[in-house]
């Protein structure tokens, strides 16, 4: 240290002054006052030098209006520093350098630099007027997480998780070296996006983006574009709600006409016959409006799940055997044995297209002898898979072709008085085509018939089984006798790949060696006790379905359609081993899964852990939005099953989080469902925006609840997890309770079912099925006195929310006008109606009646 007065620095030939620790600016000398850049910015010049006086350098370079300075420091005693100036040689480096830090300090964007110690370097002129609203102290050398800290505090946020979760996922960050990427909203309204990058060197460089415009514009533009849409909109809501409106009381008439026929003096009444057919005739028409005014809607999304194409085209053609059977329709179904047999693909809105294909080749038909041929293939293109429906029918002129496939048109208005219908089969399906980013197409002359033909693109499921996997050799050496010209048909295709061969007979054979097999129609059951066979299971007979009736039969195979798995099964002698692999396999994939369930409601979170439980599936229980987030930094989920409603947030927002967790850390999606009694569009539409795979309405039985753990992948089968998986337990076995909330699910007419519970939770011991019905009355009586209170204050919020909670827990117990009820309160305290005291009334007595119910229930048991 050396010490230096102000006579000194006159000494100088450069610009020198002396500053405090406080950068107050003590003494100049003469050079530094005749410097006019210097001394008119002295200000400017003070703020530049602060590196310098805080030790954190000793030489620093800076822009003074046009020119360039280079300034040092020389430490004196009392806390004291003498800075000396002089002209920066203009270096192609340096003029970079500050070219560079200019650009960046007028950028329209917060820039933030920080050193590898992740404390702040440098910020340019818009990050300092945004932490001037935050924090009145000098940013430079302050660690990152606690400027951020000071930041988060002024958020506008709607729950304080998210402020929990940034928190920590920075922190993470900053330990990993890693990049962070996260959105805020500012006190003062707008919204921040920040994102930054490390160096090699370890150095991080931010970037703070003001999107409030474009949030703006996307709103505006959204609301534009909603209401460019509301006539459509209107249009597609009132068909809906017509079809809906007109469907109530159809299904009453359908019922009603259901018990007539099944009454023996009306069975034969031909009046009721025809009435009963009219009705089911107006009930496909009224559904053909409802998917329609769907599709129109853009209100249709796909859940592809792994399907066995063979199967499913076996059980479309099954489901019109009847319908082919009265027209004397010949079916015959080819599937490619190449084709791998589990395919990932909408099921049911395949089969939705099959069916209507399928349905019109027999109802547009009129010819003697009605063919239809439902043919499935490969394309060129591997992932392809082409599906085509022949018939022999009354064919569509070329100039129909396209209009076939718009709303509400056939080919002619001839077609329609003959044969009727609405016109919008073919509609729908190329629109499920389309979905399926596919083509629906038309080969047709009239009078000559139509191929209806598409491919769609398809994954190929990793329990994919090729048919041909079969046992080839034993194959071979196999020969089937056969009297039936469409069955001899088909199997000549399959036989070409699986190596048997089919041979064409019009008499029976007088015997039959260990090799050859007998497959014919029933009339000829009385000469097979003629043939001399080595084994009665070589001997099989076609018939249109399988009844009862045949039991002296010793083998029967299905007629329509021909099920390859049948012949080959025939052939080999093995129809029920086959039948075992498969549950093995779904038992196994269950076995294997891990799941976190969010849901506080105590009733449904019993009839949960008695449904994993059954389902032999490791799970973790959380009931708040919280709670959960955390479990899921905690372990590797395969899938989420979540309430839509809970205590510290909505479904939605826990689906946020996990996704941003997921894509943060470089995880594997997990499934999620949203378990729900909304069936708004509004909370479906929030689900699916952020990011969940299926909304579902509550209660879900046990075989439901199966079915979606099987179309679930298992993301990580490493030893690392099994460990993770083995070494948790969760406490099956106890009964959790929570009086914060009871949930939803729409139902009619009874108001109580002990059947009901066993179908969700599966048979369980009469002392815990005692229990649980003896804690639910007490809860449902607790729940009665609060809703009363609701209705004398008036508190019509508090009264819906307890309606929305009692609408699915009424459902757990089969309690179906209970929840119809709760229901029509909660949309009435939504609307401020004025009928909520009556529907209240009617709710009274009905938790009096399911409380009386539960009674003879446990009175019986005892």
């Amino acid at each position: 240290m050396v010490d230096i007065n102000s006579s000194h620095i006159e000494g100088f030939i450069h610009p020198v002054i002396i500053v405090d620790g406080a950068l107050q600016l003590l003494a100049s000398n003469t050079i530094f006052k005749q410097n006019k850049l210097l001394e008119q910015a002295t200000e400017h010049v003070l703020k530049c030098i602060r590196p310098l006086v805080q030790g954190r350098q000793d030489r620093i370079s800076f822009t003074c209006v046009d020119s360039q300075f280079v300034a040092t420091s020389l430490p004196m005693s009392n806390q004291k520093w003498v800075i000396k100036f002089s002209v920066a040689q203009s270096s192609e480096l340096a003029v970079r350098y500050q070219n560079t830090l200019s650009a960046i300090d007028q950028m329209s964007d917060a820039v933030i630099i920080c050193d590898a110690k992740s404390r702040i370097d440098f910020v340019n002129k818009n990050f300092k007027l945004l932490a001037q609203s935050v924090t009145s102290n000098v940013i430079e050398g302050l660690p990152l997480i606690e400027f951020i800290s000071l930041v988060l505090q002024y958020i506008k946020l709607e729950k304080h998780t998210k402020f929990k979760v940034i928190i920590r996922y920075i922190r993470q960050q900053l330990t990993l070296q890693k990049s962070c990427h996260f959105n805020f909203q500012h006190a003062d309204g707008h919204h921040f996006d920040y994102r930054d990058r490390v160096t090699d060197s370890g150095e991080r460089i931010g970037l703070l983006i003001d999107e409030t415009v474009i949030i703006e514009l996307n709103t505006q533009l959204q609301k534009a574009c909603d209401e460019a849409l509301n006539l459509s909109e209107a249009k597609s809501n009132f068909m809906a709600a017509m079809s809906h409106e007109v469907k109530t009381p159809l299904n009453a008439i359908v019922g009603m006409l259901d018990l007539c026929i099944m009454d023996e003096e009306l069975v034969q009444n031909e009046n009721i016959i025809r009435s009963k057919r009219a009705a089911a005739h107006l009930m496909r028409l009224l559904n053909d409006v409802l998917d329609f005014t769907k599709f129109d809607a853009e209100q249709v999304q796909l859940s592809p799940v792994n399907t066995d194409i063979r199967v499913l085209c076996e059980q479309v053609l099954e489901d019109f055997a009847g319908q082919a059977h009265v027209k004397n329709t010949s079916f015959s179904l080819y599937v490619d044995s190449n084709i791998p047999r589990q395919l990932y693909v909408d099921d049911l809105r395949l089969t939705q297209v099959l069916a209507n294909l399928v349905s019109n080749a027999i109802k547009f038909n009129t010819s003697a002898f009605p063919l239809l041929d439902l043919h499935v293939s490969q394309a060129e293109q591997n992932d392809h898979i082409i599906f085509s429906v022949t018939d022999n029918g009354i064919g569509i002129p070329l100039d129909r072709q396209e209009a076939i496939f718009s709303g509400f048109e056939q080919a002619d208005a001839k077609v329609h008085r003959q044969f009727g219908g609405s016109g919008l089969g073919l509609g729908i399906c190329q629109k499920i085509v389309s979905l399926m980013n596919g083509r629906l197409s038309v080969k047709s002359q009239p009078s000559n018939g139509a191929t209806f033909t598409f491919d769609i693109p398809v994954t190929f499921s990793e329990k994919s089984i090729v048919t041909n996997t079969f046992d080839m050799p034993a194959l071979a050496n196999k020969s089937i006798f056969t009297d039936d010209k469409a069955v001899y048909r088909i199997l000549c295709k399959y036989a070409e790949n699986l190596g048997f061969k089919v041979v064409l007979i019009d008499n029976m054979p007088n015997s039959l060696s260990f090799n050859e097999y007998l497959l014919v129609t029933f009339k000829h059951l009385s000469k097979l006790k003629k043939i001399n066979s080595c084994n009665q299971n070589q001997i099989a007979i076609l018939v249109d379905q399988q009844s009862s009736r045949h039991k002296t039969v010793p083998l029967l195979i299905q007629h329509t359609p021909i099920k390859l798995d049948d012949i080959v099964a025939f052939i080999e002698n093995r129809l029920v081993v086959e039948a075992v692999k498969v549950s093995s396999d779904n038992s196994r994939l269950a076995n294997q899964a891990l799941a976190l369930v969010v849901e506080d409601n105590q009733e449904l979170m019993y009839v949960l852990r008695k449904q994993f439980k059954s389902l032999d599936i490791k799970a973790i229980f959380a009931t708040t939005v919280d709670d959960a987030v955390i479990y899921f930094e905690q372990h590797q989920f395969d899938m989420v099953f979540s309430d839509f409603q809970l205590p510290d947030g909505m479904g939605d927002e826990l689906v946020g989080h996990i996704r941003q967790l997921e894509k943060q850390q470089g995880r594997a999606k997990s499934t999620i469902f949203i378990v729900t009694a909304d069936n708004s569009k509004s909370c479906s539409d929030s689900c699916f925006a952020a990011g969940a795979d299926k909304v579902l309405m509550k209660p879900l039985t046990l075989n439901t609840l199966c079915d979606l753990v099987g179309s679930v992948s298992i993301n990580d089968n490493t030893p690392q997890r099994k460990q993770r998986f083995e070494e948790f337990t969760p406490q099956d076995d106890e009964f959790y309770i929570d009086n914060l909330v009871i949930e939803q699910q729409p139902g009619i007419q009874s108001n109580f079912s002990i059947e009901t519970l066993y179908k969700l939770v599966g048979i369980e011991s009469a002392e815990e099925i005692e229990d649980f019905l003896q804690e639910y009355k007490k809860n449902l009586s607790t729940v009665k006195l609060s809703m009363e209170d609701a209705v004398n204050s008036q508190n019509w919020h508090v009264l819906g929310n307890k309606a929305h909670s009692l609408k699915s827990s009424a459902n757990i117990v089969g309690a179906q006008e209970l929840s119809s009820l709760c229901e029509n309160l909660e949309q009435s305290c939504k609307d401020d109606l004025s009928n909520q005291n009556t529907i209240w009334l009617q709710i009274s007595d009905s938790i009096d009646q399911v409380m009386m119910n539960i009674d003879r229930e446990l009175a019986s048991e005892e």
